[in-house]
């Protein structure tokens, strides 16, 4: 929504301690409007590419947490290029004419398949 991203676009970095379990917006959000991000391992993710479009951290360790966090606050020039570099990534790789043109293939490979079995 437009009001999460104004939030979003007020801060310079979005902290996600958990892994992504499930489909949640907000890191999207976030490397959309330019924020360096800093993620928690987990469930693979598209979007986290170790060191070009987010830092990722263990989960559960706080001193790992902070160390990102901190080595972000004190080269602000590597987090903004983070945050471009996963708006670049974004850009390429999520399109939303992008995404649905990979879906309806999806469909019409499965629908061939069938109709071949």
């Amino acid at each position: 929504s437009n009001a999460y991203k104004a939030v979003l676009q007020t801060v310079d970095i979005f902290i996600q301690p958990w892994p992504n379990i499930a489909w949640r917006p907000e890191l999207l959000e976030s490397m959309s409007v330019g924020n360096a991000v800093v993620v928690a391992n987990g469930v693979k993710n598209d979007l986290v590419l170790e060191g070009k479009t987010a830092l990722t951290i263990p989960f559960h360790n706080e001193q790992a947490l902070t160390d990102k966090v901190e080595q972000l606050l004190k080269d602000r020039e590597y987090a903004r290029l983070l945050a471009q570099r996963s708006q670049t990534y974004l850009r390429k790789h999520f399109l939303a004419s992008r995404m649905i043109t990979r879906l309806a293939k999806a469909y019409r490979e499965a629908l061939q398949t069938k109709v071949n079995s």
